[in-house]
């Protein structure tokens, strides 16, 4: 989704490769420098693929073609994730202009005034963004492997790690039973370059992770069967695979793996969740997204007053976002966070 990638800063744009007036969106993008082409490509890509849908270029779009890309491709969840989609875009219809490849020589896209951002937001992803952990827990309940349960537990506390290429959920991956604290209700979180990252955590956190560590076994599908028997019902099943004891918590199931799991693992399992538990918007971004505005209602609670500049830096700094620079995305987390705290 758009949104969540405005959040995470992800994509690799050397990875991105366009399939209507590639050479031209190219060209647009290469005087840029490389965290704004970055996220202009992903942009460009998500209108790409609705240009090859429709089989007509971007700046030739309609009111009617340019609408459906705004309103139903790009998802937007907030006035801030619009504009930051929407400024790529008309960018690149006046780069087309002024190469003379307009017909109509009017970028439709520049028409849009900041007074109707809030019209381009769409009201089904904002409604799902954000997912309390005590939502998180009720589906838990849904879940039959410990693992399964510790995976969106721990991800709406916000452990996730960096989001750049080769970094990818780092954080749960890297996490041994000897990082967990069992005492000081704490774990020691570990990037791939071996920063560590204490993150204190409650009691029921921890008694699931003890499980998980305990156990020994992974049920298929969710302990059910694949197919439904003659009254219209999912039958459980025994089947499944043994979990072999490592330093991990999170093991890869199977009886000869003893290996270190790896992103591809959790990313697998997140999208088994969402169909187990019906919930298609329970991604990585968005629980991790959830934690920091969990997190943001514990700090204005404990304050008993709005929160200030240092107590964005707080959040921040406490989920990574913008690095180690605290206040590099001061203002985006505050109007991110604004429409829930």
């Amino acid at each position: 989704m758009m949104s969540e990638n405005i959040i995470n800063g992800t994509e690799n744009d050397e990875e991105i490769q366009f399939e209507v007036d590639s050479e031209v969106k190219k060209e647009f993008l290469k005087d840029f420098k490389s965290s704004t082409r970055t996220f202009y490509s992903y942009v460009l890509k998500q209108a790409d693929s609705y240009e090859k849908e429709i089989g007509k270029s971007l700046f030739d779009f309609n009111i009617e073609d340019r609408e459906e890309l705004l309103i139903i491709k790009f998802k937007n969840k907030s006035s801030l994730s619009f504009q930051a989609n929407l400024s790529p875009i008309k960018r690149y219809v006046d780069f087309c202009i002024s190469r003379h490849l307009v017909r109509s020589n009017e970028n439709r896209f520049s028409s849009i005034l900041p007074s109707d951002y809030e019209n381009y937001v769409n009201v089904q992803a904002q409604e799902n963004s954000y997912i309390p952990k005590s939502e998180i827990r009720e589906l838990e309940e849904l879940l039959t492997n410990e693992q399964d349960k510790l995976i969106i537990e721990l991800l709406s506390w916000g452990v996730r790690g960096r989001t750049e290429k080769g970094n990818t959920l780092e954080e749960l991956i890297n996490l041994k039973v000897s990082d967990v604290n069992f005492e000081d209700k704490t774990l020691y979180l570990t990037n791939n370059d071996g920063e560590l990252r204490p993150l204190d955590v409650d009691d029921f956190t921890l008694n699931l992770i003890k499980k998980t560590i305990d156990k020994s076994f992974y049920f298929f599908n969710n302990g059910f069967k694949g197919t439904k028997n003659e009254h219209g019902e999912y039958d459980k099943t025994e089947k499944g695979f043994q979990i072999n004891q490592t330093e991990y918590v999170f093991r890869v199931p199977g009886k000869n793996k003893f290996k270190q799991a790896d992103h591809q693992l959790f990313a697998n399992r997140i999208q088994r969740i969402q169909t187990w538990v019906e919930r298609p918007y329970l991604t990585i971004s968005a629980m991790w997204f959830s934690s920091m505005i969990d997190y943001a209602k514990s700090l204005k609670e404990a304050k008993g007053e709005e929160l200030d500049k240092k107590d964005y830096i707080r959040i921040n700094e406490r989920f990574q976002f913008g690095g180690t620079d605290g206040e590099k995305y001061l203002f985006r987390t505050k109007e991110l966070l604004s429409m829930y705290i």
